[in-house]
């Protein structure tokens, strides 16, 4: 029976080598033992111009409402009465906001300033409008009391030297010839 050089055999009698057995060393009685020694305090850490910390935000909520009323306002200026109303807060509220910002406990300075512009917009609207309403109103009441009243319900009076038929049940004012 041939053998191969891998195979091994657990069968021979041939003791195994021992191996040798480590076994630390003695400290010499001379060398002390280490004893702990405090590290010197550190001093505090410059801080760093370059840190990306990010400061908090400030609120802006009254810059968003002035900013929210306004574009009502301005939405609504057509209507003589409302529009100037919600103007009015809203340009307070704008006011506020700008003056919370220069004292740096609120942000939002755009949109205060963006309230202020549209909440004086609306403001000079509505009283425009306002203004013709109450014009136009007090020339249908004079002409309801000074007009000729038509056989067909209208009513027909001279405004400005223009003839002009009002219709009182559906309030419609029709434009006629001119003297």
């Amino acid at each position: 029976m041939s053998q191969n050089p891998n195979d091994i055999n657990l069968s021979t009698s041939e003791p195994a080598a021992a191996e040798p057995v480590f076994t630390p060393a003695e400290p010499a009685a001379s060398t002390p033992e280490p004893q702990f020694v405090p590290a010197a305090p550190t001093a505090p850490a410059a801080p760093n111009p370059y840190a990306g910390g990010f400061a908090p935000e400030l609120p802006k909520g009254l810059a968003i409402a002035a900013l929210v009323v306004s574009i009502i306002a301005f939405l609504t200026g057509l209507m003589p009465f409302l529009g100037g109303v919600l103007a009015i807060v809203g340009l307070v509220l704008g006011i506020v906001a700008l003056v919370k910002v220069k004292k740096g406990t609120g942000s939002g300075k755009g949109m205060g300033i963006t309230a202020i512009v549209l909440s004086s917009l609306a403001l000079l609207t509505s009283i425009v409008i306002s203004i013709v309403a109450i014009i136009g109103i007090s020339m249908i009441d004079d002409c309801k009391k000074n007009g000729t009243q038509n056989s067909d319900g209208t009513i027909t009076c001279t405004i400005s030297g223009t003839t002009v038929k009002y219709n009182p049940s559906t309030g419609d004012v029709v434009s006629g010839s001119t003297r």
